[in-house]
């Protein structure tokens, strides 16, 4: 039903106890009629549970054995009737209802709105099918697929391009878009709830997900996220992008309004309530050098300062510079984050009302890049954090690590993400990044007083997809969460590289929410091929703006990345990983044949203007080497430490301009293939990311935070020093574009473009 407000609600869901006796003529009158067991037939006994007959699975209109696949059809039917105003099953009494639902197939649902999107018919099709088999075998798959289609729908990303966009469907009283979304995500909460209190993976201890209800607490379009409990468990402080940039909220768990605490030009992110819920301590840009920035793929927003502000409202402060993760101390008298150089982070503690930071470290080698998440136990004599020591593309598969306060000794915990302390510090909780897992939440015991794990890791989701970021309430029963999505695709600009001119406006190549994190364009200028990252594999894909794309490598056991077109166009070079190995350097011809190594343990590459070889980083020692693929043999180019494995070379083959941290951020160098010193080209206090030069080598372009691109004179100005000019004017708020390069003709611009998408959930627990 349909409120004069708008709000869609479910009122019935077709059970009744029928306790009068019912004559048999009341099952041949209309729609509304009920039925029960056989007995129903000619007067039903008092206290049998009835349903509805529209809302019938064919096997309960047999009266075959039932199971949950008999909910998921008829909750099929009510999400049919939400969005066509009409029933699936129709007749004129209860006996030909029955026969309809058994016997025919239902009228298509694109028939009877043809302003819906297909992808409404396919997630109908697997939940009203006749054979129980072939529907939706779990609520969980269903729910994950409605709230897929709702964050497309907001974000105007479906796949289907030959029904009528949505942005412009046909408004009703209500909008009928926004109709369609507030009866997804309606039906995506009924079946959280359902979901999590009937999982067959419930644990039997204290995670167990017996009575157990979901819900989302935020549905609006965008960005939702990094949400923290009040110490009552009343409010929920949290992320979201509604007004155009990243601004702290705090609502009622309840329900209702809710307000903006950080009210501020600046970025506000990664809210944490104090121990007394009187103040929040967050991260800010606000009086700020570092910008929010996104470090590479699947990494969360870093950059900017500790704050603190009163929840009632008053004048925020701040307690440290370059920071990030607040978390308080348990009495509330000092505050641990993270802070440092971009690369290289360090565990610090700072007193809440401001000090001099002390180090708190950690004994683990080799040295991380990122340390994440930090957050005492209650009895503060461990930390838990996340880290990355790996090289540059680990893609999400970081560690979770128990740090002794007192000593820095480490216990490893898992393989996930975003890492919190249960109410008692019994339990850690985290986002699964193992495989299969689908970074759904776990819970694994944990014993401050012995330092050691006390018992396997349980679910506390299951099948919902990216859930993150999970606080628990200081009384156990609830649980907060954001559940994201991530989508990179390719999009391409009209561009002209040696004005340095956008001519015109984004288009995409890709669409949809697969992941297209690197990609390269061919000599031609209109093919384009590129990695998508979807479940646990990495494949290699090929398109053209508008063709359907064309799957190059597809091998379950390998994941092949970083696809680069030869020169000549004839050849893709790409990095491969098997199990258990490390990256190595591959060929393969343009439609995806006759795939040959070319060099192991090679992270990321560029093709040599003439086509004849490749420069690489060598994962043994993380230098720049140039292979010649006629003869195999390589040479080494560069002696020094700290180099990124992320290059380009000129168009004249003279040089070749590579990623550096010799100064601590992310610093651009460039050496003659020929032999000779390097020189650092671009050195700006940002991270300079992704180099690549102009076709006549006039400019060499990169852009700063993976945000806006940059150029400055490139070789065939002899690096002349210039300020870094603007050539993008992307807004920078969330923006996050990766491997950005140029056409061969220098008329494109392309890059992948990721964007992320998030509500906020609650998980409340029964006693």
């Amino acid at each position: 039903m349909v409120t004069p407000d708008g709000n869609v609600k479910i009122l019935d869901f077709g059970l009744a106890k029928l306790t009068e006796k019912q004559s048999p003529e009341a099952l041949n009158t209309n729609l509304s009629a009920f039925i029960g067991s056989p007995e129903a037939q000619g007067g039903t006994k008092p206290g049998v549970i009835l349903r509805t007959v529209v809302y019938m699975s064919p096997e309960q209109a047999e009266g075959r054995p039932l199971d949950h696949r008999s909910d998921i059809f008829s909750l099929g039917v009510v999400l049919y009737e939400m969005l066509t105003g009409q029933r699936p099953f129709e007749g004129k009494s209860a006996v030909e209802v029955l026969h309809t639902i058994i016997n025919r197939e239902p009228r298509s649902v694109l028939e009877v709105n043809p302003t819906l999107p297909t992808e409404v018919a396919e997630i109908l099709g697997k939940t009203l099918a006749k054979d129980p088999n072939e529907r939706y075998q779990h609520a969980g798959d269903f729910g994950l697929d409605l709230r897929r289609l709702k964050r497309a729908i907001e974000s105007n990303t479906l796949r289907s391009t030959h029904t009528t966009p949505v942005g412009h469907l046909r408004t009703t009283r209500f909008g009928l878009k926004w109709a369609v979304i507030s009866a997804i995500a309606v039906l995506a909460s009924v079946i959280g709830g359902w979901w999590m209190g009937h999982s067959s993976d419930a644990p039997s201890d204290g995670a167990s997900l017996k009575n157990v209800t979901l819900r989302p607490l935020t549905t609006d379009p965008g960005y939702e996220g990094e949400p923290t409990f009040s110490p009552n468990g009343e409010t929920v402080a949290y992320v979201s992008d509604r007004t155009g940039d990243f601004e702290v909220y705090i609502q009622q768990v309840s329900g209702g309004t809710y307000r903006n605490i950080s009210e501020n030009k600046a970025e506000d992110v990664q809210p944490s309530y104090s121990p007394d819920g009187q103040q929040i301590a967050f991260v800010s840009t606000r009086l700020s050098s570092s910008a929010l920035r996104y470090e590479g793929y699947d990494l969360p927003l870093m950059g900017g300062d500790i704050w603190v502000t009163p929840v009632l409202g008053g004048n925020a402060r701040r307690v440290a510079q370059n920071g990030c993760f607040p978390s308080w101390s348990p009495d509330g008298s000092s505050i641990i984050y993270t802070g440092g150089p971009a690369f290289g982070q360090k565990i610090l503690r700072v007193d809440a009302q401001g000090s001099e930071p002390r180090e708190i470290v950690p004994k683990i080698k080799p040295d991380p890049r990122y340390l994440l998440y930090p957050s005492y136990s209650a009895d503060e004599r461990w930390i838990v954090f996340e880290s990355d020591p790996a090289v540059l593309g680990s893609f999400g598969f970081r560690d979770i690590w128990a740090m002794k306060t007192e000593t820095g000794d480490l216990l490893f915990i898992a393989k996930g993400q975003n890492p919190s302390w249960s109410a008692d510090s019994k339990a850690i909780i985290y986002s699964s990044a193992e495989p299969g897992k689908n970074f759904s939440l776990w819970q694994v015991p944990f014993s401050t007083t012995e330092g050691k794990l006390s018992g396997p890791a349980q679910p506390l989701t299951v099948s919902r997809g990216r859930d993150s970021g999970a606080r628990m309430s200081r009384d156990g029963r609830q649980i907060v969460f954001a559940g994201t999505e991530t989508s990179f695709n390719v999009e391409s600009l009209a561009f002209d590289a040696e004005t340095g001119r956008v001519l015109g406006s984004p288009e995409e190549i890709t669409h949809g929410a697969r992941v297209s994190y690197f990609q390269s364009i061919a000599p031609d200028g209109k093919t384009v091929v590129f990695e998508s990252r979807q479940g646990e594999g990495t494949h290699l894909w090929k398109t053209e703006r508008g063709a359907v794309p064309v799957e190059l490598t597809s091998d379950p056991h390998l994941n092949d990345t970083f696809p680069r077109w030869s020169p000549d166009g004839k050849s893709i070079a790409f990095n491969r990983k098997s199990n258990g190995s490390g990256n190595s350097l591959w060929l393969m011809t343009d439609d995806g044949a006759n795939p040959r190594l070319v060099i192991e343990k090679a992270g990321n590459f560029a093709w040599m203007a003439d086509g004849r070889g490749l420069v690489y980083a060598s994962l043994a020692d993380l230098q720049l080497y140039l292979v010649d693929l006629a003869s195999g043999s390589s040479r080494r180019l560069t002696n020094e430490p700290k180099i990124v494995q992320i290059l380009t070379t000129s168009p004249d083959g003279r040089w070749v301009i590579y990623q550096t941290l010799l100064s601590g951020n992310i610093d651009l160098r460039a050496i003659p293939v020929s032999g000779g010193e390097p020189v650092t080209v671009v050195a700006t206090p940002h991270q300079d990311y992704h180099p690549f030069v102009s076709p006549s080598g006039r400019w060499l372009y990169f852009h700063l935070d993976h945000k806006n691109i940059y150029r400055v004179p490139g070789p065939a100005q002899n690096w002349r020093q210039e300020v870094p000019e603007k050539v993008t004017d992307f807004k920078e708020s969330g923006l996050r574009l990766e491997d950005p390069q140029i056409s061969r003709d220098g008329k494109k611009l392309l890059y992948s473009r990721g964007r992320i998408l998030g509500d906020i959930w609650i998980m409340k627990r029964g006693r």
